[in-house]
This record gives structure tokens, sequence and C-alpha cells, in this order.
């Protein structure tokens, strides 16, 4: 039983950073898309103005 006792804390310490890489690429992705999208709109703004 003590061998098997570390397996449950190293799936779930893999699961937890997984997850969190997961997570960070969506939200860096979206926020570069996000920021494509006010740049693009921002300059179209500045443009009009010229």
């Amino acid at each position: 039983m003590p061998q098997m006792a570390p397996l449950p804390w190293i799936s779930l310490l893999m699961l937890t950073i997984c997850t969190l890489l997961f997570i960070t690429t969506i939200i860096f992705f979206s926020f570069k898309e996000g920021m494509n999208k006010t740049y693009k709109t921002s300059q179209k703004k500045f443009f009009i103005k010229w």
C-alpha cells in the first residue's frame, strides 16, 4: 500500500499542471486576438481622423 500512495498525488499534480497550461494558453490566445482587434479598430479610427 505505501508504494501506491504517491501515485494519486503525481497524477493529480500532472492534471493540475496540464489544466493550468491549457487555461493559460486559451487566455493568451484570446487576449492576443482581442489586442489585434482593438489595434485594427484603433488604426481605422486613426485613419478616419486623418
